[in-house]
C-alpha cells in the first residue's frame, strides 16, 4: 500500500472513531458507559437527588378527609374553610360510635376511629367517623 492509500484509510478510521463517538454520546442507552444527564438549559450535570420521604400522617386521613367533606357539604362550604381542632384515636362499643342514635344500622360491635374537632363559621363541632371513613356522625352538643 502506497503513502497515498495509507493516508486515505488513516482518514476513514478517524472518520469512522469520530462517528461511532458520536452516536455513543447520543445514545448512551447502548454505551458500556452511560453519559450523565445533562440540563439541556445550561449544559451542566443534574444534582442527584434523594427519594422523596413518605411520612405518614399522625391520624386516620381517611377518618379526617371524609370528616371534613360530610361537614362540607353539611354547612355548604369548602373544605379549605374548616379548620381541624383536634383529632383523637377511639374505640367505641357499636357501630353508632357509643352516640345514643336510635337506628337500626347500630351494632354493638367493638369500632375503631376518630373524633374529630372541626372549627366550621367560628363554631366548634365534633364529628366521629371508623377508620375507614366510610361512617360519619355528628355529635350532638
Amino acid at each position: 500500500m502506497n503513502t497515498t492509500g495509507k493516508i486515505i484509510l488513516g482518514i476513514i478510521v478517524i472518520i469512522l472513531v469520530a462517528v461511532v463517538g458520536w452516536f455513543i454520546s447520543y445514545y448512551p442507552a447502548i454505551s458500556p458507559k452511560a453519559a450523565p444527564e445533562e440540563n439541556t438549559q445550561t449544559n451542566t450535570e443534574l444534582p442527584i437527588t434523594e427519594e422523596p420521604q413518605i411520612t405518614p400522617a399522625p391520624f386516620g386521613p381517611d377518618a379526617v378527609s371524609a370528616i371534613k367533606a360530610y361537614a362540607a357539604n353539611q354547612f355548604r362550604v369548602s373544605e379549605s374553610t374548616l379548620v381541624v381542632v383536634s383529632t383523637t384515636q377511639k374505640e367505641w362499643e357499636t357501630t353508632c360510635f357509643d352516640l345514643n342514635i336510635d337506628d337500626d344500622s347500630c351494632i354493638n360491635t367493638p369500632t375503631s376511629g376518630y373524633e374529630v374537632v372541626l372549627e366550621i363559621e367560628e363554631q366548634q363541632i365534633t364529628y366521629r367517623a371508623n377508620d375507614e371513613g366510610t361512617s360519619v356522625r355528628i355529635v350532638k352538643n
